[in-house]
């Protein structure tokens, strides 16, 4: 059998672990598919080096999960470059070393970073935990030393509960991207550029996403009888009080419902 064939043939236990090394360590699908055509150029190197050095003293399958963890190991201290994981982010585990890498490396603040490992690298860890996380890795520090600023915000005040009804009709009529776009704007007050970095698409689509958010937004606020004219200025206010980062507009702007005339009898 020749080398090349082998590769054909173990391909899909190849593709098996670099899946589960991937899913262990939080890779981005970018990163998967980078490392696996360098994994088969590996294989494939000075006339299928590493394929020669098996010895017979195991299986082709378990020769080769040894290959590609070493290999991928070896290309994961490649993308750090200089950089290289503290001690306590090792602790921590993979999400604690992406989240430091994140945040140190690629100057991320770190809402941001979350979002990212959530998204992109499709991290499952509570964000709570991760921001536990960061704060025993003491990345808010990290963040303000390279020109981000933390912000404390404050506990938010009781809300009408038929706005908090609408909105959770809305929240549910929307796509977890729509959502999560909606977060990060209306939220993390995010401009629309990182947010298009960040979900990997263009700022066009990001808007146009954010748009819809909006229209069911008002949608649903109006069919649980706040008036248009007040849907229109909560929206309003919402994404203006994007420029400012203190600004949360669940809280300053839905949690006045004095100030929301409704079409329900009271």
């Amino acid at each position: 059998m020749t080398f090349e064939k082998l590769i054909r043939q173990q391909r899909s236990h190849i593709d098996q672990v670099i899946g589960d090394l991937a899913r262990c360590h939080y890779f981005g699908q970018a990163e998967v598919d980078e490392f696996r055509a360098a994994m088969i150029g590996a294989l494939e190197r000075n006339d299928f080096e590493l394929l020669r050095a098996f010895d017979g003293r195991s299986t082709w399958e378990t020769y080769l999960t040894l290959v590609v963890t070493r290999e991928f190991f070896l290309f994961q201290m490649s993308l750090w470059g200089q950089w290289r994981p503290s001690p306590a982010a090792k602790r921590l585990g993979a999400a604690g070393v992406l989240l430091e890498e994140l945040v140190v490396r690629d100057r991320l603040l770190v809402t941001e970073a979350i979002e990212t490992m959530r998204t992109r690298h499709r991290v499952d860890v509570p964000r709570y935990r991760l921001m536990q996380m960061a704060e025993q890795l003491q990345l808010a520090e990290a963040a303000a030393g390279a020109g981000h600023t933390t912000l404390a915000v404050p506990p938010p005040e009781p809300m009408d509960p038929r706005v908090q009804t609408a909105l959770a009709d809305a929240w549910n009529r929307l796509s977890p991207d729509d959502r999560l776009i909606a977060e990060l704007r209306f939220r993390d007050a995010q401009p629309l550029t990182r947010i298009a970095r960040m979900m990997n698409l263009d700022v066009r689509p990001v808007q146009r996403r954010l748009d819809h958010a909006k229209e069911v937004i008002a949608s649903s606020l109006m069919d649980h009888g706040v008036l248009r004219e007040d849907v229109e200025a909560l929206l309003a206010s919402a994404e203006n009080g994007c420029a400012n980062p203190h600004h949360k507009w669940w809280q300053s702007v839905l949690s006045r419902p004095s100030n929301w005339r409704t079409g329900y009898v009271t």
